[in-house]
């Protein structure tokens, strides 16, 4: 995992140095570069999944049609996956591929905190622009929490922010989810 963390810590740590020392602004600048990066995984996984929701009234045909026959059925919904040029892995196939991006994303901000000497020692060794350790360590707090920390409920900024993120993504899954089809 290091081959992908190792150039992820890295970029925040440039991030970092280049805005003017704000973690959380070179957090956010990071993760949007990584949701542009994988975003023809994300498109491709949306496509895929509208397809199949699109072809899903006729695969309930076929499965009440076919419901004593289990081969005739595959061998009727796969006529209808070619027939529609749909993948019936294209909607989790991209995730399998964004998964360890991710994982790489968050452990690489957990990295770069570095809430204790050890950890700043290893986010030294970890650095793959020389003179880039001059940034370290960086600043971790933002509106009086500390980002290396898990947030402290008693906090109400804390709790706006967890709201926040709760609310943000519900409406991103809202968004990106296909419509219910009616029945006809």
């Amino acid at each position: 995992m290091d081959f992908i963390l190792n150039p992820f810590i890295t970029l925040v740590t440039f991030l970092y140095s280049v805005l003017g020392n704000n973690m959380v602004l070179a957090i956010i600048v990071f993760t949007v570069l990584v949701r542009l990066v994988t975003y023809p995984l994300t498109a491709t996984q949306l496509r895929s999944s509208r397809a199949m929701q699109q072809i899903q009234p006729k695969m309930k045909d076929l499965q009440e049609k076919y419901k004593n026959d289990r081969e005739k059925l595959a061998q009727a919904q796969m006529e209808l996956y070619r027939e529609h040029g749909v993948n019936p892995v294209g909607g989790c196939l991209p995730l399998f591929i964004q998964l360890p991006i991710f994982i790489a994303l968050y452990q690489a901000i957990i990295f770069a905190l570095a809430a204790t000497p050890t950890q700043l020692l290893d986010l030294s060794g970890r650095l793959l622009i020389p003179g880039l350790d001059s940034a370290i360590p960086m600043n971790n707090s933002f509106l009086g929490m500390n980002l290396s920390q898990p947030p402290n409920t008693s906090n109400p900024i804390a709790l706006a922010i967890i709201g926040l993120v709760v609310i943000t993504t519900y409406l991103q899954f809202k968004l990106t989810s296909p419509a219910p089809q009616k029945k006809t």
